[in-house]
């Protein structure tokens, strides 16, 4: 009798280690839980921002874009009029062809 009392008293024990060490564990693996939603949590949050920046990165490029075709399209023909009407640009385009021709009767092209 004082045998099986021993050996409850034994099994009693080591039961109650063993819940001891559960509950250890138990509280390890929700503590290691809680830190993977805090991480979570800022990811998400990481994400939010940069999804915010990255629209407003669309926005300014949209923007820009914009801007450019706007210039084009009355930026070109100002300076194209201008072009036109230039005396200057005149006489060097003639001067470069004159250039050119002579160049040319000089190697006997002409």
């Amino acid at each position: 009798m004082q045998i099986q009392r021993d050996t409850i008293v034994r099994l009693s024990g080591e039961k109650t280690k063993i819940s001891e060490e559960a509950e250890q564990e138990h509280a390890s693996h929700q503590k290691r839980e809680s830190e993977y939603l805090q991480w979570i949590a800022k990811l998400q949050q990481l994400v939010n921002e940069k999804s915010a920046e990255v629209r407003a990165s669309e926005i300014i490029a949209e923007e820009a874009n914009a801007d450019s075709k706007w210039l084009l399209a009355h930026g070109v023909p100002l300076i194209a009029d201008r072009i036109v009407r230039s005396e200057e640009l005149a006489r060097y385009m003639y001067e470069l062809g004159e250039a050119a021709y002579d160049n040319g009767r000089k190697d006997g092209y002409a």
